[in-house]
This record gives C-alpha cells, sequence and structure tokens, in this order.
C-alpha cells in the first residue's frame, strides 16, 4: 500500500513549539543546507514495479519551456504554480505590504526568481529524478479560495507517475501538500523537497534582514544555523530526524512538516501565523 506524505508550507510565523507530530524513521537522515530535505518513499506493490527495478534519471536538456502559471488566490494571499515542476513559485501577502524601496507599498512577495521552495526530485538506488523540468497537468487553470479548496497536479515520465494535491483556505497562509508516487520498484525511494536558497528581501534594511537570514531545524529544542556564518561552497549537514525544519528572514518563515498521513492532526495544536 502506497503511503503519503502531507507536508504544510508555513508562510508568516514566528518559529515557535511545534506539537512532536512528525513521523521519525528508524534511521537518522541527514540533510544538506544547499541541497534538499528528504523523506522516505515505501516501495510499491511488486505488480506496480518496472522490470529493470530501478529508474535512471532522465537528463535535462533544457527542452522544456517555462510552464505556465496557475493563481491561487483568497483575500490574504495569491500564489502561483507552474506546471513546469508542479511547485510553488510565487507567493504574494496581500495584508502585509514590502517596505523595500523599490517596491514601497506592494503587497510583499516573498519568494525569489531562483527559489527551489517545493522543488522535488526522488532518489531511487544511485539515481536522482529531478521534477523542475517535468511538465505537469493542472486539476484548474486557477482557484479563488472562498471556501476550503484543492489543486491536483499531475505528471508522469517512463514508468514513474506523480500526483500532488495542495489544500487552500480562505483564512489561513498555510498550504496541505499530499503527494502519491508510483513506478520507483520493489526498494522504494528517498523523496527530495528542496527549500532553499532564501527568502526574497522585502525590508528597508537589507542589510540587516540577511544578517537575519538562516536555516531552523526542531528536534528536541529548535536551533538557528545563519546563512552568514557558512562558507561559500562549503556545504554543511545537519543530522536529523526533525519535528520541522524551516528556512527564515527578519520577520518571514517558510516551513517544513512532514507528517504519516494516517494520523488526525489536531488542527487546534497549529502554531499561529505572526509578522
Amino acid at each position: 500500500m502506497d503511503r503519503r506524505f502531507v507536508l504544510a508550507i508555513v508562510l508568516m510565523m514566528v518559529v515557535l513549539i511545534v506539537p512532536s507530530l512528525i513521523w521519525k524513521p528508524a534511521k537518522r537522515p541527514v540533510v544538506s543546507i544547499d541541497s534538499v530535505s528528504a523523506v522516505p518513499i515505501p516501495p510499491v506493490s511488486a505488480e506496480a514495479a518496472p522490470a529493470a527495478g530501478v529508474v535512471r534519471s532522465p537528463a535535462d536538456t533544457g527542452a522544456v519551456g517555462p510552464g505556465d502559471t496557475v493563481r491561487v488566490s483568497s483575500k490574504l494571499y495569491s500564489y502561483g504554480f507552474s506546471t513546469r515542476g508542479g511547485r510553488l513559485i510565487e507567493a504574494t501577502l496581500a495584508t502585509y505590504k514590502s517596505i523595500h524601496p523599490s517596491e514601497a507599498g506592494q503587497s510583499a512577495q516573498l519568494l525569489p526568481s531562483d527559489s527551489r521552495l517545493l522543488d522535488l526530485g526522488l532518489l531511487v538506488g544511485r539515481d536522482t529524478i529531478r521534477m523542475s523540468d517535468w511538465r505537469f497537468t493542472p486539476s484548474a487553470p486557477s482557484l479563488s479560495v472562498t471556501q476550503p479548496s484543492t489543486l491536483t497536479m499531475t505528471a508522469t515520465r517512463d514508468s514513474v507517475a506523480v500526483e500532488i494535491t495542495y489544500s487552500f483556505a480562505p483564512n489561513d497562509f498555510r498550504i496541505g501538500v499530499i503527494g502519491r508516487v508510483t513506478g520507483v520498484g520493489p526498494n522504494g525511494a528517498m523523496l527530495l523537497v528542496g527549500m532553499g536558497p532564501a527568502l526574497r528581501n522585502t525590508e528597508s534594511d537589507s542589510v540587516g534582514n540577511a544578517r537575519e537570514n538562516g536555516l531552523v531545524t526542531k528536534d528536541t529544542k529548535s536551533s538557528l544555523t545563519r546563512f552568514m556564518d557558512l562558507k561559500v561552497g562549503q556545504p554543511v549537514a545537519l543530522s536529523g530526524p526533525f519535528e520541522w525544519v524551516a528556512v527564515k528572514s527578519k520577520y518571514f518563515v517558510t516551513a517544513l512538516l512532514a507528517f504519516d498521513a494516517s494520523e488526525k492532526v489536531d488542527q487546534s495544536d497549529r502554531p499561529e501565523g505572526t509578522r
């Protein structure tokens, strides 16, 4: 039976103590700051496994052009999802204004053009399948969120099929994500989820904002690794498992939480969003 993983992206929150709801694997994964977070995917049934057993990583030839953008909006936010890679590429918060000198008064758009947030990949054996150039088909060309709504993105390449369902609420910045992958073979795969490189600067004091940029992890306690303390070109690995992982600027946070889809999440325990 396939396992589903729910990922919640937390925008506009101060890093708070979060209940220990994460599913913790037996082995402690290693998370590289300059790459992605990893979540194991259980093996599919023998009937669904390809005969070869290992799926080779397709070459990224650049043949796929820029993807269309699916707009999802409510009175609080406007999100953009690309059909190329099926991921979030824009996050504009209608109720918060940028104070950067070049865009003062405009709604804050938090994701830079080189954002890798929710950039997905699969580690199958020794091969990596990157989905950044996959063409996904959306369930709708756009969404106006006035009640709980979902957007499903699907794609298939060779023997691997991917389905991603994003869920939205009109009065909540957070996005729920449920994914399903088939065709990865009898040994399963490791899901790679991009989070970096950083949030877009929307502050007037760019130096002060850069000083606060960092990666926050939570196991028994939260820990901040500031980007300014790292050396360029020297990867740093942090050993988990973590209850959550977050990338922060001075006032904004994007966070990744992993849950077992069979668990019931107590909504009252979800952290409140503040600036």
